[in-house]
């Protein structure tokens, strides 16, 4: 328990030291903005947005479906001009000029019916047909014509999209909230991957300070005689034993912070510093 305390003291101890050298051009982050731009900048999270959206215009799609559909539609204007081959009664061919416009306008509606299949529709026509040579106008139209088509011996598949899709689409949104949490969860490991890297790497440094410092004060005693030659040895292993952890350390933490940046989104160069997280926020 004494030895459990004693580390605990240590990492809090480490980390004030760290904290305490906080620059002008460090960045500090705390867990919830880390978690926060992950949420918001992160390619998982873009994914998850796009995903959302796609589902969300499949359910729109879906519902315009079971609206009143309103269609026009026209071939407005048909103006033509040309010569068509007429071959005479005496068989000789003649040019005919055939100068005209012919023009049509069609408006529809239809209603499909969920509960049957089929679908209610009604249209109404008018069309014109100008005669430039011959000076003549006519018209043609439907005033109003209604119907209902209905399949037969056809699965009905507006019944059971009208039971599934709204299913499937609650279904996209727990997945995105899910999508969300998957995406904190990975970004916290990042942060306290990279806090533990920081504090590895600020107790590598001192570890590596205090070595040199023993060595230092060993080589002056050394050279008064009061130690032998192998301990100077020792100790210059124990140094470069410092010096290889140091390197390990600042490996990681380069390593720790890419991986940070990389999901969190950030572009900052400037460095990173974490702030220690309190129980309310883990």
């Amino acid at each position: 328990m004494k030895q459990k305390l004693t580390c605990i003291i240590l990492l809090f101890t480490t980390w004030s030291q760290v904290f305490g050298q906080v620059t002008d051009d460090t960045l500090l982050l705390t867990l919830p903005e880390v978690v926060d731009m992950a949420k918001a900048k992160s390619i998982a999270s873009r994914q998850a947005a796009t995903i959302k959206e796609t589902k969300y215009w499949e359910y729109r799609t879906f519902k315009s479906n079971y609206q009143p559909q309103l269609s026009l539609n026209g071939n407005l204007p048909a103006y033509n001009k040309t010569f068509a081959e007429v071959q005479q009664p005496d068989g000789s061919i003649l040019f005919q000029s055939i100068h005209n416009n012919n023009s049509a306008l069609n408006l529809s509606f239809s209603q499909s019916l969920a509960a049957t299949g089929g679908t209610i529709f009604g249209t109404t026509q008018l069309q014109r047909f100008d005669d430039f040579d011959r000076k003549n106008t006519l018209y043609n139209g439907v005033p109003f014509g209604i119907g209902y088509s209905q399949p037969l011996w056809q699965f009905n598949n507006l019944k059971w999209e009208k039971t599934i899709q709204p299913l499937k689409f609650n279904e996209s949104k727990q997945a995105y909230i899910e999508a969300m949490e998957a995406i904190s969860i990975k970004a916290s490991g990042y942060f306290f991957d990279l806090l533990l890297a920081q504090v590895n790497l600020q107790i590598a440094t001192t570890n590596l300070g205090n070595t040199k410092n023993i060595l230092r004060i060993a080589n002056e005693k050394y050279d008064l005689g009061k130690i032998s030659k192998n301990e100077i040895l020792q100790l210059q292993l124990e140094q470069l034993k410092a010096q290889k952890s140091a390197g390990i350390a600042k490996r990681d933490m380069e390593i720790a912070t890419l991986n940070l940046r990389a999901y969190s989104g950030l572009q900052d160069t400037l460095k990173i510093a974490l702030s220690l997280p309190g129980p309310s926020s883990i």
